[in-house]
């Protein structure tokens, strides 16, 4: 059981939210180590009839949302909440907004809000709210805890030993009401840059994508982002293993050589905090400075407020073919930070990280870009169409975007482009989104893509492949990817099949809406491409 101080710190944290929004019902779960199951900590408005649960198992749907999400999401309809929608139904709610709480990468706490005071509608002003809010609840958490990085590179400055006995909790909560409650009355401004040159929460969001993606190459044991602004810096990380503390130091001397060739007035922060992407596995043996064999670090944009580097620590040194990788994506990553804030300049920068799956290597698929690159684009804007949050459009538009990744493993410049094969060929084909889902498994996206990858050719009916899912069973984001696919393959020249004009494919997938696709999706999609084309 708790400690009672432990619960009121959480009955704190839903004052705030009380205070703010008056919500009908709202519930904070945290995550107990010991059974992996997320415990019911506090609540406000909820009764018997409504079938609050205690604990939340990983396949509980409101746990398995976020897991496959990854963000705060709202629904101002059970039409809209899909496999939430019963959960919606139990307590009567018409309304809902979950937040995951995050603490090094890892879910530790979902916080669960009913019904804002007066039936307003949820918003992504509120999604950026208790986003601010959950991220401070976070510093407080990991201040107590006394959280550590890997092999002990400490995440925030540690206290100076105390001379008498530590504050009791309930002061800490006090604290955190604070923060909370100033953090609420603040005006949100969730595109803006933050404060002293650092990081935009858009290029935040991309280094979160783009790190772990450096690690596909086995040449290369850590790579890093590291943000120095007047008074302090932040280095954030991806990494296989553990690290060392001497693994830090070896890093902040490779990065202070390269600080010195900026023009900043402002000194190198020797004192950074740290931020780990992924946790490496806890039975991993720490990585040692005598492992590598080289650091290399450079400037991806400078000015007076602010300097960022990146760098990569290699175990062996690289090949020149994963050298020449490498160095094309850190163009990519350069023109990001080099002004790119605006949508379209963030979509090329997705497009340059997807080419290097699409196209390993020499080899060149054009039609098999061109069909990507038409499926992501409209996946996009069907997703932004029916409201999606902004992250979730995001997490569709990249699965779309490599949704065929799989088909270069499996004979992709005999097969992609032919209009008959045998049953043999067929069969080999029908395993490309397994294959994908397996490609792109491995990279720490900010949202789960291999699911929606492995799901994007189950039908409605439970006729499709690879596992046969039915009707809602099938992720959202597959649903959506496998109705622009087939658009796409049905009005592309570039497709194996004969070229229909819109409204002859248009009728196709109408005709199917309910077999094949989901009834809703077919036909938000007509109208949408009736609506582009006049």
């Amino acid at each position: 059981m708790p400690a009672p101080a432990e619960e009121k710190y959480y009955r704190d944290f839903l004052a705030v939210l009380d205070r703010k929004w008056r919500p009908a019902k709202a519930a904070f779960y945290a995550l107990e180590a010991a059974s992996s199951k997320f415990r019911l900590k506090a609540q406000l408005g909820f009764g018997r009839t409504d079938h609050l649960a205690d604990r939340l198992g990983h396949s509980e749907p409101l746990v398995d949302y976020l897991y496959e999400h990854r963000r705060p999401a709202y629904f101002n309809s059970a039409s809209l909440a899909g496999k939430l929608a019963d959960l919606m139904a139990q307590a009567a709610s018409t309304r809902m907004l979950l937040a995951p709480l995050y603490l090094d990468g890892q879910a530790v706490g979902i916080v669960d809000v009913r019904e804002k005071a007066g039936r307003q509608a949820f918003s992504e002003e509120d999604v950026v709210e208790i986003s601010d809010l959950l991220r401070r609840f976070a510093i407080e958490l990991r201040r107590i805890g006394d959280v550590r990085l890997g092999g002990g590179v400490t995440l925030s400055t540690p206290a100076p030993p105390a001379e008498s006995e530590p504050a009791p909790l309930p002061s800490a909560v006090a604290r955190t009401a604070r923060l909370v409650e100033e953090t609420l009355a603040r005006t949100p401004a969730p595109n803006a840059p933050t404060p002293g040159g650092g990081l935009s929460p858009r290029e935040a969001e991309f280094v979160t994508l783009y790190l772990p993606t450096c690690l596909r190459y086995q040449e290369v044991e850590v790579a890093a982002v590291s943000s120095f602004v007047p008074g302090g810096a932040t280095v954030t990380i991806a990494a296989r293993r553990p690290l060392d503390p001497d693994i830090a130091r070896a890093l902040l001397e490779s990065l202070e050589k390269v600080f010195a060739k900026t023009a900043v007035a402002f000194p190198f922060s020797s004192n950074p905090s740290w931020r780990s992407l992924c946790a490496p596995p806890a039975d991993a043996p720490a990585l040692r400075r005598a492992e590598i064999v080289s650091i290399q670090s450079s400037v991806l944009d400078d000015s007076p407020e602010g300097v960022v580097l990146f760098s990569l620590l290699f175990r062996p040194a690289p090949s020149p073919d994963a050298r020449e990788a490498l160095r094309s994506a850190h163009v990519v990553f350069r023109n990001v930070l080099a002004g790119a804030r605006s949508e379209a300049r963030l979509t090329e920068a997705y497009r340059g990280l997807v080419s290097k799956l699409l196209e390993p290597g020499l080899l060149k698929r054009a039609a098999l870009k061109t069909h990507s690159f038409n499926v992501g684009r409209m996946a996009r804007k069907l997703a932004a169409r029916i409201g999606l949050a902004p992250a979730v459009v995001d997490q569709v538009t990249v699965a779309a975007l490599l949704h065929d990744v799989g088909m270069r493993e499996l004979g992709y410049d005999s097969l992609y482009t032919r209009r008959t094969l045998t049953d043999e060929e067929m069969a080999l084909v029908r395993q490309h989104p397994r294959v994908g889902a397996f490609l792109v498994e491995d990279v720490s996206w900010p949202y789960p893509v291999a699911p929606l990858i492995r799901h994007h050719h189950e039908r409605w009916d439970g006729g499709g492949y690879p596992d046969g899912l039915k009707g809602d069973a099938i992720p959202f984001g597959s649903r959506v990817i496998h109705l622009c696919e087939a658009f796409d393959a049905l009005t592309s020249p570039t497709s194996y099949r004969s070229v229909l004009a819109d409204h002859q494919a248009l009728d196709i997938l109408d005709s199917k809406a309910g077999t094949q696709f989901d009834p809703d999706l077919a036909p938000e999609l007509k109208r949408m491409i009736e609506e582009e084309s006049g």
